[in-house]
């Protein structure tokens, strides 16, 4: 049971797939209250609030839960900013379809408006702070990603949250670093919502960092991302990148980050003091979309086979027999232990493919309706 794998799976994958269904498909401006995905996501709000820190962020998983690996069991105070980062973006989007139903779905019932009212008014203190009826007080995840998930200019992985009362309210984790945290971070929250909180740019710097430490390539070309500061990926002295692991998902998530930020930066005005900066900017993300999305490609299973990937399988062909009338993507280049729990292979893989199907969409699942935040 935990957070983030929920709220895909009750939130952002079940509402934006309905919101396909009878938005863009059917042509209503509303996704229907009826609708079995509004209603389990409005039947999970309540434990989601519950998990809710008083700093803001929600915790990992319950007591009693044990992680992927090693049977340990999770410390309930661990609060992870992907997991975080997951759920704001799906509270907002249930946010948008319940605000949809108010002003467009005729015949709700006065059980039904309250009802809605309801979660908008619990939605609205998990984003915002406030005092939870049924839990503690929280200053909300806004706050939380700003004044405590940020550091040095990205966010953290994790940390603990302990009770005030005992010292330090929040322990960040500063190792490892967490690619997706940064690139689902600012695709979810919005490069505007970052320039905001951090001065104009701070956005892009953040990227810029990432690739340091994240970046996966060959020479000067960026290819894409991996898991951490651990992989072996990032920049050398040279100026080179280092070819550790690519991850085709992770690559999808900043490729998803570049574009919002390609649109946000594309906003500013030419009379705009900024404009200038912004164009520079635009001219580094344009680059780095169209190389990762080179470098994405390579993980086609036909692509796949034919790229000399460090640490591919040998007689990897063999193993895994090319079909031409399918062309999954493989969740990575070689097999890894991630740093997070799980093991990353070089096989087809429906995350890796549903990821690639999202970009050849143009779809940014953190956003409602798959426009970029």
């Amino acid at each position: 049971p935990f957070t983030g794998e929920n709220a895909w799976a009750f939130l952002i994958g079940p509402l934006q797939a309905a919101h396909i269904h009878y938005v863009q498909q059917r042509r209503l401006a509303y996704v229907p209250l009826r609708e079995p995905a509004v209603q389990a996501a409005l039947q999970l709000l309540p434990a989601f609030a519950s998990m809710q820190a008083p700093i803001g962020g929600v915790h990992y998983a319950p007591s009693g839960t044990l992680r992927n690996r090693l049977d340990e069991p999770v410390d309930p105070r661990e609060i992870v900013v992907e997991n975080n980062v997951s759920l704001y973006a799906g509270l907002r989007i249930l946010e948008a379809t319940l605000h949809a139903q108010l002003r467009h779905e005729r015949g709700l019932a006065p059980g039904d408006r309250d009802a809605v009212d309801h979660a908008l008014a619990l939605i609205g203190v998990m984003l915002h702070g406030g005092h939870n009826p049924d839990a503690e007080p929280t200053a909300g995840l806004l706050s939380f990603f700003r004044e405590h998930a940020w550091r040095d200019g990205e966010f953290v992985q994790g940390g603990l949250a302990l009770d005030p009362r005992q010292g330090d309210a929040w322990v960040p984790t500063t190792s490892p670093r967490a690619v997706d945290a940064n690139t689902w971070g600012v695709a979810a929250l919005g490069p505007g919502t970052i320039d905001g909180w951090f001065g104009f740019g701070a956005a892009l710097r953040n990227w810029q960092q990432l690739k340091r430490w994240g970046g996966y390539g060959e020479g000067p070309t960026l290819w894409g991302v991996g898991y951490s500061e651990l992989d072996g990926n990032g920049v050398d002295g040279n100026g080179a990148y280092r070819a550790g692991i690519l991850s085709s998902e992770w690559t999808a998530g900043a490729i998803t980050m570049v574009r919002g930020m390609i649109t946000h930066y594309g906003r500013i005005a030419p009379d705009s003091p900024r404009h200038a900066a912004a164009r520079r900017y635009l001219e580094e993300l344009r680059r780095d979309e169209q190389t990762m999305l080179a470098g994405i490609g390579r993980l086609r299973l036909d692509a796949y086979i034919a790229t000399p990937f460090a640490g591919k399988p040998p007689d990897y062909e063999r193993l895994m027999p090319r079909n031409p009338a399918l062309q999954p993507y493989v969740y990575a280049s070689r097999r890894y232990a991630i740093p997070f729990g799980w093991y990353a292979n070089p096989l087809p893989s429906t995350c890796a493919t549903a990821w690639v199907l999202m970009l050849a969409a143009g779809f940014d699942p953190f956003g409602y309706g798959g426009a970029p935040n």
